[in-house]
Formats: structure tokens, C-alpha cells, sequence
């Protein structure tokens, strides 16, 4: 990573952590910070409780949704939960039309 952060200076970057672990995670992080790439990376990882530890581990980086996560949006929206049904409309808009344009 240390290499494509310095070929790829100032491109965000999409990073999927495939080696789910606390320690990799805070490893990456270190990295990240190091590079000051912050507001250029989106993480995530499938398994839900890492990406809470994610988003603990360095609030500033933004995640991207795992399919348990959106289904998890729907869910909510479906169901009414108003305490964050304007981010949940934006995503469901978003989702919806990135089916639309790959499909």
C-alpha cells in the first residue's frame, strides 16, 4: 500500500480489508495517517462488527456499505426509522441508480 499511495498521490482510493483483524486494521490506519490520505480513502470490510472498529478506529475515513449493511438500510426504511431518513433516502437513491447504470 505504501507503494500505491505514493504512485497515486492525491487519487482516492477504494481499500477493502480482506485480513480482518484489529491489528491490520490499526496497521493500515498508521499508514493512512502517515500518508495523510484520510479524505481520499473509503474502507470497509464484510464482517459488521470489524466495521464498526473501523469507524472506532478512525472516525475521519469514510466506509463504504457491506450487503448486511444495506440490507440493514432498507430494513430501517421500510420499517420508518425517522432518526436518520434523510441519509437513508440519499443512499437508496444512490444504490438505486448504480443498479440502474450497471445493469
Amino acid at each position: 500500500m505504501r507503494d500505491v499511495f505514493k504512485r497515486f498521490n492525491g487519487v482516492m482510493i477504494n481499500v477493502e480489508i480482506k485480513t480482518p483483524t484489529e491489528e491490520f486494521i490499526k496497521l493500515m490506519d498508521e499508514l493512512i495517517r502517515e500518508f495523510q490520505r484520510e479524505d481520499l480513502i473509503v474502507w470497509g470490510c464484510k464482517d459488521p462488527k470489524l466495521s464498526k472498529f473501523l469507524k472506532k478506529t478512525n472516525p475521519k475515513i469514510k466506509r463504504f456499505f457491506s450487503l448486511g449493511g444495506i440490507s440493514n438500510l432498507y430494513f430501517k426504511y421500510f420499517t420508518g426509522n425517522k432518526k436518520k431518513q434523510n441519509t437513508i433516502i440519499a443512499v437508496l437513491v444512490y444504490i438505486t441508480l448504480l443498479i440502474f447504470y450497471f445493469s
